[in-house]
């Protein structure tokens, strides 16, 4: 039991870190409307930052001046971007999104080689803070306290992202009777709900529901199925585009009322 605890806390840990990451490209493409394929590479400069101050600048320091250190990471990063944003980018804010991604992949590969450049090809670690935060005990192993600091910031802090709904329902059931020399009938459907969404220019999606339903029959080797896919024939928005990369203007859709039968056999 105490190993599913600790693959669960992994998972959300991964999680926190990718969903602090993705927010904040979420909240650049919606607020500067800007592609930053060098987002990550920003990322890694704070981290880098982080963890020369705290690993080797100040590691002997005592745990409190360590922890008030933990930011000089995201302020320098900060002061990274306010170089960049009115040198580099703010010129490229009227221009089509492929120029975008030309430069944000020039300055990926140039800050990638700088941070090269001053620490080295090899990772940097900060484990002076990581060990004095010590572990808790989980059954009969034991988890890092840091971890449960990194979960915690990521649940409490991160923002909702665009196009994420806040709740999500899906619900699915069949049933099946014999019907005679081995073959059977069978009828079902599903339902899937999706509430209230905003994309990245802050536009409300509204919420919606889709009800699936099929019926059919089938033996060990073959499967005849009559389906009806949104029943109700809901229209769901989507998305809304812009007109980037060529794409037209407007919302889109899900897909409406579908009819459609299918065969299966197994070989």
């Amino acid at each position: 039991m105490d190993i599913l605890v600790i693959h669960l806390f992994n998972a959300l840990l991964y999680a926190s870190v990718l969903f602090l990451i993705a927010g904040g490209l979420s909240l650049i493409y919606g607020v500067m409307r800007i592609v930053n394929l060098a987002h990550g590479n920003l990322y890694a400069f704070g981290a880098y930052v982080t963890a020369w101050v705290v690993g080797q600048v100040f590691a002997g320091a005592h745990p409190v001046v360590l922890y008030l250190l933990l930011p000089v990471g995201a302020f320098a990063a900060a002061l990274l971007g306010a170089i960049l944003e009115p040198t580099l980018l703010r010129p490229f804010y009227r221009r089509a999104e492929e120029y975008q991604l030309l430069v944000t992949f020039g300055l990926l590969m140039i800050l990638e080689d700088l941070m090269r450049f001053f620490w080295g090809p090899y990772p940097l670690t900060a484990t002076s803070l990581f060990e004095k935060m010590g572990s808790l005990k989980i059954g009969e192993s034991v988890y890092p306290r840091y971890n449960l600091l990194v979960i915690g910031i990521g649940v409490t802090n991160g923002e909702r992202l665009y196009y994420v709904p806040k709740w999500t329902a899906t619900a699915y059931s069949e049933y099946s009777r014999p019907i005679a020399n081995g073959w059977s009938g069978f009828v079902g459907g599903d339902y899937q709900y999706q509430s209230l969404r905003f994309d990245q220019s802050r536009t409300p999606l509204p919420a919606y529901a889709i009800w699936d339903l099929h019926l059919g029959t089938r033996n060990d080797q073959y499967r005849v199925n009559f389906y009806i896919n949104n029943l109700t024939n809901k229209i769901g928005l989507a998305g809304y585009s812009n007109g980037g990369y060529g794409a037209p203007y407007g919302f889109a859709v899900n897909t409406p009322r579908t009819f459609g039968i299918t065969f299966a056999e197994k070989f």
